[in-house]
């Protein structure tokens, strides 16, 4: 078994602190593993989410938020993506346009 994308926005992805996001991504990264929901900052967000699936002739647009971090913020310029829904409604548009 094995996996090849990961979601990392969730309650739990500040435990660890800046460091730990970052040091998370820089493995991910390192091995190859696509990720979704935290990023080193924005132009990183931008260049890679949403994060599309190409599989079987069908393009999938992955779009993942958490509720919170358990009180530990994300410091400029890392980003988590929260639950917002104008930031939601706007990646689905960002989707949208990009589907073709």
């Amino acid at each position: 078994a094995g996996f090849d994308i990961l979601l990392t926005a969730n309650n739990h992805c500040l435990d660890r602190g800046k460091k730990g996001m970052e040091r998370t991504i820089q493995l991910l990264d390192s091995s190859g593993i696509r990720y979704a929901g935290t990023y080193k900052n924005l132009s990183e967000r931008r260049q890679r989410y949403p994060l599309f699936i190409n599989r079987n002739g069908f393009r999938i647009a992955l779009l993942n938020y958490t509720y919170g971090t358990n009180g530990i913020k994300a410091t400029s310029p890392n980003i988590v993506n929260y639950i917002d829904k104008n930031t939601i409604l706007q990646d689905i548009q960002s989707a949208k346009a990009r589907q073709t």
